[in-house]
């Protein structure tokens, strides 16, 4: 297993030869912004994290660039587009990740603008051909899974289909008017481009990512600092990147910049929280104009450059120790018993069954793993309009959080078949997660039965009961 973790690391060097091959021989950068852009998109935070995991993050960004770069050669006279390349990396770019379509999107629009609407209707009928197995197959398996666990498919919704999370905005529509449901994805859309701010911020200077693979505790007032600073340094990024687009001289620099645009908008606007790493795909290219502005700086503030560079570095460094032997993040990925959530897990193991389902949090996929039980995050047994709400932290110490969690838990007790398992609680109290806050807080204690706690264990484990 630790073997295909780093599955992903050779496909990210591969990324950064070819980026750096990129900015040296297309671009013609000099030798020093084509060095320290490829390193930087080599060790960032939304890379190299991704490449010690089997997760889809790296192919995807590779994917995507080979797809890009091969339209900046649109106009070339020496070289062509490889047309037969663009429709092959855009089936995969979607297999890897349906978000994808946003990328592809940018592509045809940028067809279209340049007159190449031929071309943008043979990609599309393509993609749209390629796309149609899996469509049709994910669909049926869904409706089938349905039927046979009608419960459990609608806890696993969240993983399982996009419809729980429009259907969340849907159902504040029908439920509290479209005024208010105007209002919930108003709020969902401002938090997400705070988030998404941050996020730039966290490519070139990842402070809270520092904190975050470590899982240590934080202060308010540091944590309310580093969200600052990323903030702050999002700002400055998202500066630069407009300003170093307007110098660049890239040929076809347009379809970089739709790239990001699209790519952006899909995920501040999606009812979901925004994450950091949704920006992966993208840094390359956020990289590229930043450097277009930095490297024009002039020698007057040369220093002030050098101190960017290396301060930007540094961080990258950090936060990259927290991946080696003794960092919580590399502990989680290959030695599984140095998890501070080991014990708790290898107690369940040998109590879990088959027909039994966990709730957990932050760790769910890991403890799932482990466990080989359907484990699902907790506000997955709300509605989707309730899940959402609490996901986004949304008026977190409502009393309606606690209701429905008790309702559900109950639906769950009395759904006799096909699944007759107990629903068990994998709580990390030692995070801030606001699903478990409102469960520990507010839900009557009766409904749970604590069955494991042990002093100094950062877990709980609790039965769902029948309510008296």
């Amino acid at each position: 297993e630790s073997v295909l973790n780093l599955s992903n690391l050779p496909i990210l060097l591969l990324f950064v030869w070819i980026f750096y091959r990129t900015l040296r021989d297309q671009f013609r950068w000099p030798a020093t912004p084509c060095q320290l852009t490829a390193a930087l998109a080599g060790i960032c935070g939304m890379m190299m994290p991704f490449a010690l995991v089997m997760m889809t993050e790296i192919p995807f960004t590779l994917a995507v660039w080979i797809l890009l770069r091969e339209l900046l050669f649109l106009g070339n006279a020496e070289r062509r587009p490889r047309w037969w390349l663009v429709l092959a990396m855009g089936i995969a770019i979607y297999y890897l990740r349906t978000a994808g379509a946003a990328i592809l999107a940018a592509v045809l629009a940028f067809l279209w603008l340049r007159g190449l609407r031929r071309k943008a209707a043979i990609l599309l009928a393509g993609w749209v051909v390629a796309a149609l197995p899996w469509a049709v197959w994910s669909r049926r398996a869904a409706d089938a899974f349905s039927g046979q666990e009608p419960l459990l498919s609608k806890l696993l919704a969240y993983y399982i289909s996009y419809d729980y999370h429009t259907s969340a905005l849907l159902q504040a529509a029908r439920e509290d008017g479209w005024l208010p449901a105007a209002g919930f994805a108003a709020t969902i859309v401002l938090k997400n481009m705070v988030t998404f701010v941050e996020g730039l911020g966290e490519i070139f200077f990842p402070v809270t990512l520092i904190y975050a693979s470590s899982l240590v505790d934080v202060t308010p007032l540091l944590s309310t600092f580093l969200n600052v600073f990323s903030f702050t340094a999002g700002v400055v990024v998202a500066g630069l990147v407009v300003l170093g687009y307007r110098q660049s001289g890239i040929p076809n620099k347009s379809v970089l910049g739709l790239a990001m645009l699209f790519h952006i908008a899909l995920f501040v606007a999606w009812p979901w929280p925004f994450a950091a790493r949704f920006l992966t795909p993208i840094a390359p290219l956020l990289m590229i104009f930043v450097a277009e502005n930095v490297r024009r700086w002039s020698e007057h503030v040369r220093l002030l450059r050098a101190t960017v560079i290396v301060m930007s570095f540094l961080l990258q460094a950090w936060m990259l120790a927290a991946l080696f032997p003794g960092g919580t993040v590399i502990s989680r990925i290959f030695f599984e018993e140095n998890s501070p959530y080991h014990e708790g897990v290898q107690w369940l193991k040998q109590r879990v069954s088959g027909s039994d389902v966990v709730f957990s949090g932050f760790t769910s996929q890991w403890v799932g793993r482990e466990l080989g039980a359907p484990v699902v995050r907790y506000n997955t047994i709300l509605s989707p309009k309730m899940g959402l709400k609490l996901q986004f932290k949304i008026n977190p110490s409502d009393p309606a959080y606690a209701n429905e969690f008790a309702a559900r838990f109950q639906e769950w007790k009395q759904w006799a078949a096909p699944r007759s398992g107990r629903l068990l609680i994998f709580a990390e109290v030692s995070l801030d997660y606001p699903s478990w806050q409102t469960i520990h807080t507010q839900l009557i204690h009766k409904q749970l039965r604590l069955v494991w706690d042990q002093e100094r264990q950062p877990v709980k484990i609790f039965e769902v009961t029948e309510s008296e």
